[in-house]
C-alpha cells in the first residue's frame, strides 16, 4: 500500500512558508553548494539561470513533498523552483507528493492555488523521495534542455556577455566564486556579506540590465 497521494497543480510562491523555503535555497543552501564544488555549483548557476530568464522552458513539474500540514522541501526541481521564484513570478507548476494523513487537503489547499489528483507519476530509489511527473513518456525530465539548447550560449546572451568576469566575496572579502567568459575584461567585485541571498539578485540584476 502506497504511503503517498500525488497531485498536480500550481504552488502559490507567494505562501510565506514557500517563501522561506526559497530564501533556504538562495542563502544556506547556496552558500554549501558553493564552497563543496565550484564546477557543479557552476552547472547550477547555468540552469537557475535558464530558468530564469525563461520559465516558459519548464517542461514538467517540479515536485515537493507535503507532509504534517507542511512543506518540506523541492526535489527534483530544485534550480527550476530557484529561478522561478528569482523571476518574481506568482505560481509554478509543481506535483505535491503527499504523504497520507488525515490533513492533506488543509495541507493542499494552504500551499496550492489549484491541484487535481494524478497518477502519472514516476518513482526513483533517490532520497529524499524523488517523485517525478512525466509530460509524457518519451520526455522524462527536464534535463533534455542540455542536449537540445545550448545553456552556456543562451546565459552567455542574457548574462556573461554583459559583465564577462565576474567575481564575489564574502564578509571576510574571501573570494567565494566566480565567472569569466573573458580574462581580459575588467574584473567586477561584488561583495556579499554573509548573505548568499544576494548573489542571485546580483545575477538577477545583470540579466535584467
Amino acid at each position: 500500500m502506497t504511503m503517498f497521494k500525488f497531485y498536480k497543480g500550481h504552488l502559490n510562491l507567494q505562501n510565506s512558508h514557500v517563501k522561506h523555503i526559497a530564501s533556504i535555497h538562495g542563502n544556506e543552501l547556496t552558500k554549501r553548494w558553493m564552497m563543496e564544488d565550484w564546477t557543479w555549483f557552476d552547472r547550477y548557476v547555468n540552469q537557475t539561470m535558464y530558468w530564469f530568464n525563461d520559465p516558459s522552458r519548464i517542461r514538467n513539474p517540479i515536485s515537493i513533498l507535503l507532509a504534517n500540514g507542511y512543506m518540506h522541501g523541492v526535489h527534483p526541481g530544485a534550480s527550476r523552483f530557484m529561478g522561478v521564484c528569482l523571476s518574481g513570478a506568482k505560481s509554478m507548476l509543481a506535483l505535491a507528493v503527499c504523504h497520507i494523513d488525515p490533513s492533506i487537503d488543509q495541507t493542499l489547499k494552504k500551499y496550492m492555488l489549484y491541484y487535481e489528483p494524478t497518477d502519472n507519476v514516476k518513482w526513483n530509489i533517490d532520497p529524499p523521495c524523488n517523485h517525478t511527473f512525466l509530460l509524457d513518456e518519451a520526455q522524462e525530465f527536464d534535463e533534455h534542455w542540455w542536449k537540445e539548447d545550448s545553456i552556456e550560449d543562451v546565459n552567455a546572451q542574457q548574462i556573461w556577455n554583459k559583465q564577462p568576469n565576474l567575481e564575489w566575496y564574502d564578509s571576510q572579502n574571501n573570494l567565494i566564486f566566480k565567472k569569466v567568459i573573458n580574462e581580459n575584461a575588467q574584473p567586477v567585485k561584488i561583495n556579499i556579506g554573509d548573505n548568499y541571498q544576494r548573489f542571485w539578485d546580483s545575477l538577477a540584476e545583470i540579466a535584467r540590465s
